[in-house]
C-alpha cells in the first residue's frame, strides 16, 4: 500500500512517497503522485486541496506511542520526528534534535514522548543580534572556524558566540535528559542537521542524522492507524 504524507510548514510544504515495503521517495508534485492513503502534518491552518480522506495529524490522532506532553499545544511535527526516531530506534530510549528555523530537543523514554526544550534556530539566533542592537552586523555562519580559541573581529565573536551556545545547549539537554532516564539513541534532523552535526562531531556522544525524521513519524503513524481500525 504506497503512502503519501505531506508537511506542511509556515513556507512551503513537503511530500514524500512510501511504497509498499516502505521505502521512501520525495516528491516534487504530489498532486501526481499515484498512493493509497494519506497524513498530512500542518504547522499552521490546514489550507484547501488537501487529499480527499487524508489523516490529518492532530491532538486526538492515534500515534504508536504515548504522549505525556499536553497534546493540545504539542507541535505536530515534533510528535511525528519522535514517532520516527522510535521507530528507526527499534523502540529504545532516544533524543530528537531538529535544527530548523528553531531547535528542538525532545525526549523519548519507554516508548513515551515525555517531552523536550525549544532554543532559537541559528538563524535566528544571527539575526536577533544584529535587529535587537545598534552595531552588531548580520553575519554568517558558514566558514566559522573551530578551532579559534576566541573570536578577533566581531563578526567572528557573534559566529563564535552562537556556535558555542547552540552546540552547548544541545549538549546540556543531552546530558540533563540522560541523567534521568540512561543513554540514549541521538538523532539529528532538520535543515541546520549537517552544520550543528560538525559542530557537535567532536567524539562527545554518538549520532546518527536522517534527513526528513517527520516523513519517517507520518508513515508510522499512518501505519498504526491502519492497524488499529482493522
Amino acid at each position: 500500500m504506497k503512502t503519501l504524507a505531506l508537511d506542511i510548514g509556515n513556507t512551503r510544504t513537503k511530500a514524500a512517497l512510501f511504497d509498499d515495503e516502505g521505502q521512501m521517495s520525495l516528491v516534487d508534485r504530489w498532486q501526481q503522485a499515484c498512493y493509497d492513503r494519506a497524513i498530512v502534518c500542518a504547522s499552521g491552518p490546514l489550507p484547501e486541496g488537501l487529499p480527499q480522506g487524508a489523516l490529518v495529524l492532530g491532538p486526538d490522532t492515534r500515534v504508536p506511542i504515548g504522549v505525556s506532553y499536553r497534546r493540545s499545544t504539542l507541535g505536530p511535527d515534533r510528535l511525528a520526528a519522535a514517532c520516527g526516531a522510535w521507530a528507526l530506534a527499534e523502540r529504545q530510549n532516544c533524543i530528537v534534535v531538529d535544527a530548523g528555523t528553531c531547535i528542538t530537543a525532545d525526549l523519548v523514554q519507554n516508548s513515551t514522548y515525555v517531552g523536550g526544550a525549544i532554543l532559537p534556530g541559528i538563524d535566528m539566533s544571527l539575526a536577533a543580534l544584529h535587529n535587537l542592537t545598534a552595531r552588531l552586523p548580520l553575519v554568517s555562519p558558514e566558514g566559522v572556524d573551530l578551532s579559534a580559541t576566541a573570536g578577533t573581529t566581531t563578526e567572528a565573536s557573534i559566529t563564535l558566540g552562537v556556535v558555542a551556545s547552540t552546540a552547548g545547549a544541545v549538549r546540556a539537554l543531552v546530558q540533563r535528559y540522560e541523567q534521568g532516564c540512561g543513554p540514549c539513541q541521538l538523532w539529528l534532523t532538520g535543515g541546520d542537521a549537517l552544520r550543528l552535526a560538525e559542530w557537535l562531531n567532536d567524539g562527545w556522544h554518538p549520532f546518527r542524522i536522517v534527513d526528513n525524521l517527520v516523513f519517517h513519524g507520518l508513515y508510522e503513524i499512518t501505519k498504526f492507524n491502519e492497524e488499529y481500525c482493522i
